[in-house]
């Protein structure tokens, strides 16, 4: 498997179409050119995502035809990845508009007829829709009734169907002050609890009728200081040095493999 396979498929997209992306809004025509082979040889300069789609495509065992639930899907781009490899059609949800606005524009680049729906997951009437596979990654830390909405999506799945979450450990989403600060209010998407145990898991697996299939931690010490690096960079509004740092970085993160101390999170396989 391409370590850089996350955004891959945007190497499609014309420099025009190119520049409708987050990241490229403040680059000029002429690294805007440039970005088809970027995204080619390197992918989405994330590192952190970068990562944590080499495990999800690698669980999700994903077949053509299969249908698709993007909880939390920002703009889309895992069902966009998975539909140009695997030949899948899926469902996306996010409550900020303007990310789902940007899913369907790029969708719409692609030739692609994904949907994308801007709703609260707490809010969200799925109707008739039925799953083969579903993903929920890093968004149950944001929502006070995580276990309802885990509960309300397994409606949705079909029998045997896979669903895959990510979350953040306890006690790395907030400070531990923060933690203990019964008047603390969590800006607008942010974090409302400090992550999980395996016991939370656990109980909103049973609260929902899903079975454990697996658990495992992920986002290790070096991983983590990749991530802290590029962060960094990105907020300095660096956009050439994050490019050419990001690929250096997921490199280096995948000592991960040897190195397995300090996780920050864990990946959880579902099945109905």
């Amino acid at each position: 498997m391409n370590m850089f396979s996350y955004g891959k498929v945007y190497s499609r997209l014309s420099p025009n179409q190119i520049k409708n992306l987050d990241f490229a809004q403040n680059l000029d025509r002429r690294f805007l050119v440039l970005s088809k082979a970027y995204f080619w040889l390197f992918g989405y300069p994330d590192v952190a995502s970068q990562r944590r789609f080499i495990m999800v495509e690698k669980l999700l065992h994903l077949k053509k035809d299969e249908v698709i639930l993007d909880a939390g899907c920002g703009n889309g781009i895992y069902l966009q990845e998975f539909g140009d490899k695997f030949g899948v059609q899926g469902l996306g949800i996010d409550v900020r508009n303007n990310r789902i606005q940007s899913a369907k524009k790029i969708n719409k680049y692609l030739g692609r007829n994904d949907e994308f729906i801007t709703s609260s997951l707490e809010k969200i009437n799925l109707g008739k829709n039925r799953f083969d596979k579903a993903i929920c990654l890093e968004v149950l830390e944001h929502i006070v009734d995580d276990s309802g909405v885990i509960k309300s999506l397994s409606k949705n799945l079909k029998k045997n169907a896979i669903f895959i979450i990510s979350v953040p450990m306890k006690g790395t989403a907030l400070t531990e002050k923060e933690e203990n600060d019964p008047n603390f209010k969590p800006k607008k998407y942010e974090h409302v609890r400090s992550g999980y145990e395996v016991a939370d898991i656990k109980r909103f697996a049973k609260n929902s009728g899903l079975r454990i299939v697996s658990v495992e931690k992920y986002f290790f010490l070096v991983s983590r200081y990749m991530v802290k690096i590029q962060q960094y960079v990105y907020n300095k509004k660096l956009t050439i040095l994050n490019l050419i740092l990001s690929p250096i970085l997921l490199l280096i993160s995948s000592l991960d493999n040897l190195i397995k101390i300090y996780p920050r999170g864990y990946m959880v396989v579902l099945k109905k």
